[in-house]
């Protein structure tokens, strides 16, 4: 009987001990940086050059540049937005595998304006989110005008 008592006080430590040992790497997990860092995004013409207003009907480049501090491949996923108000021009998201390198790596999307879309201020909205890191986010604008 004493046996058994000891036994199920062992196994109770043990598990005691791993949750511990859980709990404390999740919070340093947390605590840490993540080890892919949004870094800038921006926009592009057709000329590829940046400009602060696009026309309508011009194609854009939506880039965004983010740093591998590990070394080490990342699922990621990547979440451009492109809104004027309530209008959206773009609004996507896609899971990628961040390249086994340290250094700077990036993406980028083509879009075409729309020949019948608001004049106006828009948003780009970028959103990286990594799995146990909260959510990274970057946001800038740019007119479009006739």
């Amino acid at each position: 009987m004493a046996r058994k008592w000891l036994i199920l006080a062992a196994v109770s430590l043990i598990l005691c001990a791993a949750t511990v040992i859980g709990v404390r790497v999740q919070s340093v997990k947390a605590s840490s940086p993540p080890p892919i860092q949004l870094s800038s995004i921006g926009v592009l013409g057709s000329d590829y050059s940046a400009h602060a207003s696009y026309h309508r009907g011009a194609q854009i480049e939506l880039w965004v540049d983010y740093y591998n501090s590990s070394g080490y491949e990342y699922w990621v996923t990547l979440h451009p937005a492109v809104y004027h108000s309530s209008y959206r021009l773009a609004n996507f998201s896609t899971q990628i595998l961040t390249q086994p390198y340290v250094g700077f790596q990036d993406s980028d999307w083509w879009i075409t304006i729309p020949k019948n879309a608001p004049l106006g201020t828009y948003k780009y909205w970028f959103t990286l989110s990594e799995s146990g890191y909260p959510d990274q986010t970057l946001v800038i604008s740019f007119k479009v005008v006739k």
